[in-house]
């Protein structure tokens, strides 16, 4: 009964939008299965229910049966409604997105390109659908470059181009279509500056980032996990650029002085400032890095005592040789003998980027996985296995130091 597939649909909707993803999914693919038996494959309201299926697959990681169901509803649409029929285009587009989803990524390009071309041939350069096709192209090219960069950087660095180029037109064609404080602007911003990002362009993507991160604060709100997580991209490019202030303040404003981002960050500065002989800087920031982690883990923890350790370098490189010997006799498993300067991390060299990047990888809060913070920082955070391991403080490289303890088995 036709009454009966709409109301399967509508409670889909339903739970979906409350969040039951999962019973969202299972009531969809019934409701797939019963258009097909009712009304067959390239009935509209099938083609509709399919491509809500493709949408719901993807959202809970059943990326394969996502795929599956998308050239399905390709095919029908298209032996339904032509090629270059808006519904055809956008299961077009559907499907690409599930071809990146599982790394197919040529097949994704290809799929994507015919999107843009026929869109462009039937709705116009300057159409809403055009442009979305335009960034899901750029996404691809992106994923691709990001593949390619150590094997074929020459081609890597040319789909990025692309992409910047594509990514450009997109933010332009939002701002001058929707307005500044439109979501489709914010993600537009986030694309270019990521592209930026992704080719190196530090000092172009910064404003960018400021920008995103700005716009989602009016957007969504100051307290929005998005809007946190642009002001922590932004806080990393600002640490990359060595404009280390305004990126600890950045921060301690959004994150709170005791965030693992935050004491990664305020690591590096340190770690920066005395590499650059500017112990008299570093120092503040050391005094805090102690303080926030005796606060939060105990004067007893390995974090605590290691960069208490830290400090009592940089007090001696400034002849504050007393207050360094009253550190050390407090942290009495520390050496009596402290060196001069920070010992080299393992001997490696230098890398381009330092221990933000752990931040981003989510590898620096592997040092804190049994700690217990209060609030949403309770949960474990993230491991990298289990036995021995080792994890530079301020730098991947020359002039770091390195924390070597037991993770639990």
């Amino acid at each position: 009964d036709p009454r009966t597939l709409y109301a399967m649909g509508h409670l889909t909707a339903v739970l979906a939008a409350r969040g039951s993803l999962h019973a969202a999914v299972t009531l969809a693919k019934k409701q797939c299965a019963a258009s097909l038996r009712t009304l067959g494959p390239c009935h509209p309201d099938t083609l509709l229910c399919h491509g809500h299926a493709v949408s719901l697959l993807s959202q809970v990681g059943r990326h394969e049966e996502a795929e599956e169901t998308a050239r399905l509803t390709h095919s029908s649409c298209a032996a339904y409604h032509g090629e270059a029929h808006p519904t055809t285009l956008i299961a077009l587009s559907q499907l690409g997105q599930a071809l990146i989803a599982v790394n197919k990524l040529d097949e994704a390009e290809t799929c994507l390109r015919t999107e843009v071309a026929l869109s462009t041939d039937s709705l116009g350069g300057s159409h809403p659908e055009t442009r979305i096709a335009c960034s899901n192209l750029a996404s691809a090219l992106v994923a691709q470059a990001r593949l390619l960069a150590d094997a074929m950087p020459d081609l890597s660095a040319s789909k990025l181009s692309e992409a910047e180029a594509l990514f450009r037109a997109q933010l332009d064609a939002c701002v001058s279509a929707l307005g500044e404080r439109h979501p489709h602007t914010l993600t537009a911003v986030s694309n270019l500056a990521q592209t930026y990002r992704d080719r190196g362009q530090l000092a172009e993507a910064e404003p960018l980032l400021r920008r995103e991160a700005e716009l989602s604060a009016l957007v969504l709100g100051p307290a929005h996990e998005d809007t946190l997580t642009a002001q922590e991209a932004h806080a990393r490019v600002l640490g990359h650029l060595s404009r280390y202030e305004e990126a600890v303040a950045l921060l301690r404003a959004s994150r709170g002085e005791s965030h693992p981002a935050t004491l990664a960050l305020m690591a590096e500065a340190t770690q920066k400032y005395h590499d650059e002989g500017r112990p008299s800087q570093a120092e503040p920031l050391a005094r805090e890095l102690v303080a926030a982690c005796a606060r939060r883990l105990g004067e007893g923890h390995t974090l605590t005592v290691r960069y208490s350790w830290m400090l009592a370098v940089l007090l001696r490189q400034q002849g504050k040789g007393d207050e360094a010997a009253a550190i050390t006799g407090e942290w009495g498993a520390l050496p009596s003998d402290l060196p001069a300067s920070l010992p080299t991390a393992r001997g490696h060299k230098p890398a381009p980027h330092s221990v933000v990047d752990y931040v981003e990888l989510g590898q620096f809060s592997h040092t804190l996985q049994t700690v217990s913070f209060e609030d949403h920082y309770s949960k474990d955070l993230v491991s990298l296995g289990h036995g021995a391991a080792e994890l530079p403080l301020g730098g991947l490289g020359g002039g770091g130091f390195a924390f070597h303890f037991e993770t639990p088995s």
